[in-house]
Order: structure tokens, then C-alpha cells, then sequence
């Protein structure tokens, strides 16, 4: 399965409520709320989707996993 359009989804989000973007003099783009003064140079969602991909990907290699077991169930069954 395809789970390019998490990335999508990622480049495209918006800032959560109380976060801006601002760039520093180097010119790299930051984020900062100023409701908490925390700073961060990855996007307060990063972590969000980054969590989301993961968990996906594991759940497609358990169910291809439980596919070739029951693949190799049914094979052993039929042989018989």
C-alpha cells in the first residue's frame, strides 16, 4: 500500500493554534508558540505524522505477515 499521501498531508499542514513560522537570520524557517515559548525547527506536526506513518507501516507488515501464514495454512490444508 502506498503511504505517500502521509507526506503530503505533512507538507501541507497547517500551523496548530498559537504556532508561528519565522525564519532566522540564515534564513532556516522555525516555529514558535508563544503561549508556551517553545521553539522548534521542525514543524509542530512533524512528530504527528512522523507517529501516524509508523504505526501504518507496521499494521501492513503484520497483515502481510498474517497473509503468508495464512497463505502457507491453506497450501499445508489443500496438500493434505
Amino acid at each position: 500500500a502506498n503511504l505517500l499521501w502521509i507526506a503530503e498531508e505533512a507538507l501541507c499542514a497547517s500551523l496548530p493554534e498559537g504556532w508561528t513560522e519565522h525564519t532566522d537570520a540564515a534564513g532556516n524557517a522555525f516555529y514558535y508558540n508563544a503561549g508556551s515559548g517553545v521553539s522548534s525547527w521542525e514543524h509542530p506536526l512533524d512528530e504527528y505524522y512522523r507517529s501516524l506513518f509508523l504505526k501504518l507501516k507496521k499494521i501492513l507488515i503484520d497483515n502481510r505477515a498474517a497473509s503468508k501464514v495464512n497463505e502457507s495454512a491453506l497450501a499445508l490444508q489443500c496438500a493434505l
